[in-house]
């Protein structure tokens, strides 16, 4: 783009992809939000305002000085709809979201993005009574790596054409692929995003995102090669 696109060019774009999109079946949006995680949320209440849908936006900040937007959420089609809490410390926001958390309404869904501590307490919290179908987050940047597989190296064989690689220590599958002309499209590359999904038709990944849902992960028929690994010696992947 910085090299070879000047004023004037034309070019072909895709429509936008949204990883963080509300769900069309669900009966009830619970919406949380913690700091500038307020920005995706607010997207959404406006969409659900409009429509008139069944929704509830908690706002977590340090005080109202720190709270972006919040003249437009004292808009009228946002009445009973916002609840903005204010300097809540850890005990007391574990409480809180203990309360709110405890039970998952029928047919609701969950939504959250803000700092990572907050994500993993909304998660940690939301895991005993919510579905990993019904939760939904986007984070900011990917947290510490939670695997448990070795770094070592390993096989990935290509379903499609047959092809066999080796991913040595300190590479990813998709720099390996990259190297032989296999391209998979990325955009984060640190396994947030969801971009680079691929399916797995044999062996066991190590899960190293933040994109697939516990149970997902458990299913070991995706990865994001971005980031992952194998914890089996050959890893078969739908390219």
């Amino acid at each position: 783009m910085h090299d070879q696109v000047k004023v004037g060019d034309r070019l072909t774009i895709s429509a936008p992809r949204n990883r963080f999109s509300l769900s069309a079946t669900a009966s009830h949006h619970l919406l949380l939000a913690a700091g500038i995680g307020v920005t995706p949320i607010l997207s959404m209440a406006r969409h659900l305002a409009v429509g008139g849908a069944s929704f509830q936006l908690q706002y977590f900040t340090r005080s109202a000085d720190h709270t972006s937007f919040g003249a437009l959420l004292a808009e009228p089609q946002f009445k009973s709809k916002v609840s903005l809490n204010y300097g809540m410390g850890p005990e007391e926001l574990t409480s809180y979201l203990q309360d709110l958390l405890r039970v998952a309404p029928g047919g609701a869904h969950l939504y959250m993005c803000g700092p990572r501590p907050f994500m993993d307490l909304v998660g940690s919290i939301a895991a005993q009574a919510w579905s990993s179908e019904t939760v939904h987050h986007e984070y900011f940047s990917t947290g510490p790596a939670t695997h448990t597989g070795p770094d070592s190296a390993f096989r990935v064989r290509l379903a499609r054409s047959g092809v066999t690689l080796t991913v040595p220590e300190g590479r990813s599958i998709v720099e390996v692929l990259a190297e032989h002309d296999v391209g998979i499209e990325t955009s984060c590359s640190q396994g947030i995003c969801g971009t680079c999904l691929t399916g797995v038709l044999e062996g066991v990944p190590d899960h190293r995102d933040a994109f697939l849902s516990a149970d997902q992960k458990l299913r070991c028929d995706r990865m994001l090669p971005c980031v992952s690994r194998s914890k089996s010696e050959t890893l078969v992947i739908d390219i």
